[in-house]
């Protein structure tokens, strides 16, 4: 009987030594922004371990010392109810830090070790319930008493092995759901500049081309590279007429912090009657766009956020007209 609590004092010595291994990694993790954290082949093994060794080598052996002495009852439900608590503890600490995202890279070194480890544990469970337990078996029909890991030992280890890959595989494709469902409402912003040679009317526009809503989180007005602090809603047509484009036909637009732009939709920031889209004002336009920047915050409904500057697109539009007017290089003979 002294083997058993030789066993219990052992197992709990490791299993405090994994644990000690469980914080060094979070550490590890949190050194990282959160969106870069995620979990690692590594912190699954150690999981794996860590139930394998509360269980078959804390758990069972109280078990068995409950079964003679009744009068610690109480102290094996107490054991596994903490147990129980330390690893609800482990994971709840890897969804706090959000270290529970699928793996954004693994090396093959990583992988190939993983599954070293996961098929070398699996030969050794059919191994001992395969070879040791008919070999038990032969022993007990002739009489001899049962030595080592019991059949019914291995079988709940292969089961736990068993629960753990469920687990992963679930995780894993619940992964691939909520993935699938963020793409399916993300939202794309992009500035569309209209100077009389698009499909859209002559002016600026803000066109959502996801394929879910864009809900305003916040935005801000650049003149010369100078913020402007006060609302920018009420400095819109102002901002432009301090760069110079002070078209009486031009109608200026705007939205606030909480607008929702639906998937396809478009919001016009500056538009001008048709009637008055000519040269003049598509070259006036150009100019106050290399002076004016607006950039936009959204975020999808599942607030992951994003952002996106106006200045981008005129400094695209700048290259192109730039290119379009400048001669052409005579070839060389």
């Amino acid at each position: 009987m002294d083997a058993i609590p030789n066993t219990i004092s052992a197992a709990a010595l490791l299993f405090g030594f994994l644990f000690a291994g469980f914080w060094w990694t979070l550490n590890r993790e949190l050194r990282f922004k959160p969106d870069r954290r995620h979990f690692k082949y590594s912190v699954g093994l150690l999981l794996l371990a860590m139930a394998v060794l509360a269980v078959f080598g804390i758990v069972r052996p109280l078990l068995s010392l409950t079964a003679t002495n009744t009068g610690m009852t109480a102290s094996y439900r107490g054991v596994v109810i903490a147990l129980i608590g330390v690893f609800g503890y482990m994971l709840t600490e890897l969804g706090h830090y959000r270290v529970f995202q699928r793996p954004k890279y693994a090396t093959s070194w990583e992988r190939f070790f993983f599954w070293l480890t996961i098929v070398f544990i699996l030969t050794l469970c059919v191994y001992w319930a395969l070879v040791l337990g008919s070999t038990q078996t032969a022993q007990q029909a002739v009489g001899i008493p049962e030595t080592g890991m019991k059949t019914s030992d291995v079988v709940a280890l292969f089961a736990l092995i068993v629960a753990f890959a469920a687990l992963a595989i679930s995780y894993w494709q619940g992964s691939l759901v909520r993935k699938h469902n963020r793409v399916s409402v993300a939202p794309h912003l992009s500035f569309s500049i209209s100077l009389g040679d698009h499909p859209l009317p002559f002016g600026v526009h803000l066109i959502n081309n996801g394929l879910g809503p864009a809900f305003i989180t916040d935005f801000m007005v650049v003149i010369d590279g100078k913020r402007l602090h006060r609302p920018a809603h009420l400095e819109w047509p102002k901002a432009w007429r301090a760069v110079g484009y002070t078209s009486p036909a031009a109608a200026f637009h705007f939205f606030e912090i909480g607008d929702a732009i639906p998937a396809g939709g478009r919001f016009p920031l500056v538009t001008l009657d048709p009637g008055h889209a000519d040269q003049g004002e598509a070259t006036a336009l150009r100019n106050a766009l290399q002076r004016i920047d607006l950039v936009v915050a959204y975020e999808s409904g599942y607030q992951e956020l994003y952002s996106i500057s106006l200045a981008t697109v005129a400094s695209s539009l700048r290259e192109a007209n730039h290119v379009a007017q400048r001669p052409m290089e005579a070839p060389v003979s």
